[in-house]
This record gives C-alpha cells, sequence and structure tokens, in this order.
C-alpha cells in the first residue's frame, strides 16, 4: 500500500465534504437548484481527478479510517482507492458530472409538485455512499454504503409521489437490493471466519497460500457471491427490478441507475472472482452461460418494448450480459496458467471493463434524451411519438451518436470495446463459432431496438393528435442539453484516440494477472478507431488474420443495419408475445411466492416512505454519520 500525504487526503475526502456540505446547504435552498447542481458537479470533477491519478500512476491511496477487533477476526476500515476502485470511481465522477448539470432544470421542470430539496439531499449522499463502496477496502463498509445507496436510490426512484408504480417499483428494487446485500455478507462472513479478515487485500493473500479455495464448500460460499452480485448486476432470471426501477425513475436517475448502479455489480464480480478468489474454469463458463442468456433476453425484450424508458432499460440488461460474456472469456484463458492465454485473458479483461465504460457514456444519454422528449411531449409510448428531430436537432444527434456508438460503429469507442473482445477471444483458437454467433447475435439485436427507438422517437410524423395540438417545438434547456453535448464528445474522442484509456486499463489487467503494463502493451496495435493484437509466438497467425478481418466485418459491417430494420418490422411482434410469456408465467412461478413472502417488507417500507420525518431525520442520522468517519480519520 502506499499512504498518503496531507495534500492527497484532502483530495480523497473532498468529494464526500462537497456532497455532505451540499445535503445541507439543500435543506435552505428550494429555488436555487443551480448552486445544488454546481457542488455536486465539483465533487465529480475531484472523483474524476483522484481517479485519473490512481490509473495514470498505478499509485494505490490507502487512508485508515478505524480499526476493530471482532472475536479472532480483526476488521480496518479504510479508504483504498485501486486501479479497479478508480475505474469505477471514473465512471461514478463523469456520470455524475452530466447528472448533476442535468437535474439543475430538469428536477424544477418535471416535477413542479415535489420538494427538489429532498432531491438533491438524496442524490448527493447517493453519490458519497456509491464512491465509498467502491472505495472501501472491507466488506462490511463497502455492504453498510451499498445498502445506504439502495435505500437512497429507492427513495428517488419513487420521488414523484402521486407515482404508485413508481412507489411499487421503489419497493421492489429495495428488498432485491437487501436480499443480494445479505447474501454478498454472508459470502464473505464464511471466508473471514477461515483467513481472519475482512478486508479484501487480505483475503487475497491468505486465499493464495491456503488450500481452502479447493475445500468443497468454496463451491457453495462463490454460488452465493454469484447470486448476490447477478441480483445487483440484474442478471437472469434475477433481473425483474430492472424494467420496474429504470421506467418509473426520473430520467437522471435512471441514468444513474443504468450507468453506475448495475454497474456496481460487475464491480462486485471483479472484486470478488479476479482479485480476492482465483479465476476457475468453472466459473469462467457460468459467466459465459449466464452473460449469454441475459444478453440474448434483454435484447429481444428490449426490441419487444413500446415504452422508450422500458427498452433501454432492458438493453441494460442485453449489455451487462455482453460484460459477463467477456469477463467469462478472461478468466477461462487466465485459468489455463500459460503465458500466452494469461496475454489474452488480460486484454480481454481490459475491453470488457472498456466496454462498460462505453455502455455508461452511452446508456447515460439515452436515458438523458429520453428524458428530454417525455418532458416536452408528456408520454413514454413510442407509438405516440414522432417527428421530433426538427424540432429537437440536438438531442436527435446526441441520441443517434449514442445509438451507433451502442451497435459498435467507428469511430466510436463501442467499436474499439467490441472488436477488441472478439478479437481477444478468437485470437485463442478457443470457442470460436461460439464467440462469432454472439458477435453477429449481438451486433443486430442491438441495431434493431436501436433503430426502433430512432425511428419511433425522431423520424417520421407525430402519431397522436393531442401531442401534435401541444406546443413541443423547441429544444430543452441548455443544462439538460450539455451534459449529451459532453457525453457523446467523449465517446467519440476515445475512439478517435483510444491509447490514453486503455493504457489507463492496463493497471487493472497488471493487478490481477500480474503481467507488467509493458508486457502486455507490447502485444496491442493501438491506431485511431482501431485497437489489434500483435501475433503471439505460440498461436498461428492465420487465426489471427481471421480474427480480425470475422471481427471487423462483423461487427461492422452496415449490412446489420438493414438485417435489424428486417427483424424491427417482421419479428417484433412474434418476440413480443413470446417473450413476456416467458418472463409473466414461468418466471412468476418461481418469483410470485417470493414476493408474498416479502409483504411484511414492502408494506413497512411503504409507510415509511410516506413518512417526511422519518426519512429527514435518516438523511441527518446518515449525514452524521459520514462527519464522524471524516473527523476519526
Amino acid at each position: 500500500m502506499t499512504y498518503v500525504d496531507n495534500i492527497e487526503i484532502a483530495y480523497i475526502l473532498m468529494p464526500i465534504v462537497l456532497l455532505i456540505l451540499n445535503s445541507l446547504i439543500a435543506l435552505k435552498f428550494k429555488e436555487r437548484t443551480w448552486i445544488l447542481g454546481s457542488i455536486s458537479t465539483c465533487a465529480s470533477m475531484f472523483m474524476i481527478h483522484n481517479s485519473v491519478i490512481v490509473l495514470s500512476t498505478s499509485k494505490i491511496l490507502d487512508l485508515e479510517l478505524f480499526s476493530i477487533t471482532l472475536g479472532n477476526i480483526y476488521v480496518t476500515f479504510k479508504f483504498v482507492m485501486d486501479s479497479l476502485s478508480a475505474l469505477f470511481t471514473l465512471i461514478l465522477g463523469v456520470v455524475g458530472f452530466a447528472v448533476s448539470i442535468y437535474g439543475i432544470s430538469y428536477i424544477t421542470h418535471c416535477y413542479k409538485h415535489e420538494d427538489p430539496r429532498l432531491y438533491w439531499i438524496y442524490f448527493s449522499i447517493l453519490l458519497a455512499s456509491m464512491y465509498m463502496v467502491f472505495n472501501a477496502s472491507d466488506v462490511i463498509l463497502m455492504v453498510f454504503f451499498w445498502d445506504v445507496a439502495s435505500i437512497l436510490t429507492a427513495f428517488l426512484i419513487s420521488y414523484d409521489r402521486n407515482n404508485i408504480k413508481a412507489r411499487k417499483a421503489a419497493k421492489k428494487f429495495l428488498v432485491m437490493s437487501l436480499i443480494g446485500s445479505a447474501l454478498i455478507l454472508l459470502a464473505f462472513l464464511a471466508l473471514a471466519f477461515e483467513v481472519g479478515s475482512l478486508s479484501f487485500y487480505d483475503m487475497r493473500e491468505a486465499l493464495s497460500k491456503n488450500t481452502i479455495l479447493k475445500h468443497p464448500m468454496m463451491y457453495l460460499i462463490e454460488s452465493v457471491m454469484f447470486v448476490g452480485f447477478g441480483i445487483k448486476a440484474a442478471l437472469v432470471p434475477l433481473h425483474t427490478w430492472l424494467p420496474r426501477a429504470h421506467p418509473e425513475a426520473p430520467s437522471s436517475i435512471s441514468a444513474l441507475l443504468s450507468g453506475i448502479t448495475v454497474n456496481i455489480g460487475i464491480y462486485g464480480f471483479v472484486r470478488a472472482f479476479f482479485l480476492v478468489l482465483q479465476p476457475s474454469m468453472l466459473w469462467a463458463i457460468i459467466f459465459i452461460l449466464n452473460g449469454f442468456i441475459t444478453l440474448l433476453i434483454g435484447s429481444t425484450l428490449a426490441l419487444a418494448q413500446n415504452d422508450a424508458k422500458r427498452l433501454i432499460a432492458y438493453s441494460t440488461m442485453g449489455h451487462i450480459g455482453y460484460v459477463m460474456v467477456g469477463l467469462g472469456g478472461s478468466a477461462y484463458l487466465l485459468s489455463k496458467n500459460i503465458y500466452e492465454f494469461t496475454v489474452l485473458g488480460s486484454i480481454l479483461l481490459i475491453s470488457s471493463l472498456l466496454y462498460l465504460l462505453s455502455h455508461s457514456l452511452f446508456k447515460t444519454v439515452l436515458f438523458l434524451s429520453a428524458g428530454n422528449v417525455i418532458s416536452r411531449i408528456g408520454t413514454r409510448n413510442l407509438m405516440k411519438m414522432g417527428g421530433l428531430a426538427r424540432g429537437m436537432p440536438i438531442t436527435f444527434i446526441a441520441s443517434l451518436l449514442a445509438v451507433l456508438s451502442m451497435i459498435g460503429i467507428p469511430p466510436f469507442i463501442g467499436f474499439i470495446a467490441k472488436s477488441l473482445m472478439h478479437i481477444s477471444i478468437l485470437a485463442s483458437g478457443t470457442t470460436l463459432l461460439a464467440d462469432v454467433a454472439i458477435g453477429i447475435l449481438a451486433t443486430i439485436i442491438t441495431a434493431s431496438y436501436g433503430i426502433k427507438y430512432l425511428a419511433s422517437v425522431f423520424l417520421g410524423k407525430q402519431r397522436d393528435l393531442k401531442i401534435i395540438k401541444r406546443d413541443v417545438e423547441g429544444e430543452a434547456p441548455s443544462t439538460m442539453l450539455v451534459p449529451l453535448v459532453f457525453l457523446t464528445s467523449t465517446c467519440i474522442i476515445m475512439g478517435l484516440y483510444p491509447r490514453p484509456i486503455i493504457e489507463l486499463l492496463i493497471s487493472i489487467a497488471s493487478s490481477v494477472t500480474g503481467l507488467g503494463a509493458p508486457d502486455i502493451l507490447q502485444y496491442l496495435f493501438i491506431y485511431p478507431s482501431l485497437v489489434l493484437i500483435r501475433p503471439l509466438p505460440e498461436l498461428p497467425l492465420g487465426i489471427y488474420l481471421e480474427t480480425v478481418i470475422i471481427s471487423l466485418l462483423l461487427l461492422a459491417s452496415p449490412f446489420a443495419l438493414l438485417i435489424s430494420y428486417w427483424i424491427w418490422s417482421h419479428v417484433e411482434l412474434a418476440s413480443y408475445k413470446v417473450l413476456f410469456f416467458i418472463e409473466r408465467k414461468i418466471w412468476g412461478l418461481i418469483i410470485e411466492p417470493i414476493r408474498y413472502r416479502v409483504a411484511y417488507i414492502s408494506d413497512t417500507y411503504e409507510k415509511i416512505q410516506s413518512s417526511h420525518k422519518f426519512m429527514t431525520l435518516l438523511t441527518v442520522a446518515i449525514m452524521v454519520l459520514l462527519i464522524v468517519l471524516i473527523i476519526f480519520s
């Protein structure tokens, strides 16, 4: 660990201090929301600064808060920002920056009947809690702040008190999130009793020297971890909270849910299965299979939606499944313990995390652009939209660029991530046909619902007479457009100049595999809008050339757009009927009994959520706790 000096301590704590200050200021300012948005924007900029410093220098920031002893388990509460924490803090900072600016006008104009002070109090502490989740070195601290973030997220989902569906979605999200947290805590406590510590870093060091990894009980522990993190990441069949929470939340919070909240589950998978435990063949296969199922079901259900935000929500499932396939492929290659496969596994891990970063960017753009549209026409129904491109050109262009990045068209960062992911898998000579099939299927279905969204919202003519009679000409306020321009520009710039972000991500792969950054970088050819892999000595050059050709043609082919248009126009109705039958009837037999058993918890939450006095006291208690932690540090 690298201990920090006083200046670095100030940088580490500055986001928390600013966000706590912002929540206190929000109690006084009801009208000047630009002040609250500006402070949370500054806090997000400090997050970006801290994460870039760690990623660029491979330095680990270690700040001990306090320590206690529980029986034979030594618990040290630390703030530790390593390379993995820094990446997710970077994503949190970028998305938080955009959402903070967006919320200045959005909350005031779209939720005039609600008190904006509550929004900014919850939002500020939510960002601070997420910041601590990513940088907690101890599982107790991580789960505690994760649960705080879950409670505040539920409050924000149900911010509109008149929306009954939002209240039900918030209850479902909170109950499932707390169940996931309990499972994660249970699994790590079982490990802690074996190694004598709850610190991720102590666990990793102890497990590397211990034979417990081969004990049959480890399969149960790992299974509990997988279910816990799977709930957080919305993997099938644990995803049922996602398509209900995303659409009903305010669009700024929907963007945060898709760009950050779901990513925390992926953070847990990487932290647990790559850094604490060792990558194994068994869990690599499970990752790939579950990722493919989540990808297929999420993407196909997205195609079947007529609700704009629900379409984007199911799309999030599909892309998380894509990331899981990449992580599974990385674990598969790393588990072989062969140098060439270790290099490719490292590159595949980099590309998977790069795709997760790109997903956070373009999915935030889509949710925020949907918020612009809904705020103008007052409906989420795609069948009632149309013809908005002329009246909202900036929102249309931003949405178009986000969809192109989502499909994987150069020069966007989405293309870099997708192509590098498939190149590294295919270059290994393993699972060739499966990877080609996943690439074709994912690209075509993604293009299908992407075209459906753009065509339904922005092209053609408005199809609802009531909307036509409304004044929908003109763009959204500037503070709702700046985040779109910022995020789409970032997608393009990172796609045109991918070297800086790839070099930053290499430090994460190095921490997992032990390979030095130069050892990984020497096998990469990095060009504008294209990254290729240098032929490895023990792998045939023919496979390498075949990999490049197949990946480029399949992932960026314009024919995918034509095929996707046919699918959208011919297969949409059939996919709607078949897949919704599966979701509502078959999965309902499993999910419904659980829902009845948690009815008491749901009713209790509804009473709590409706009590403003209780929520205010809870918020103040959380702020006091954060202040105490800072004082002890």
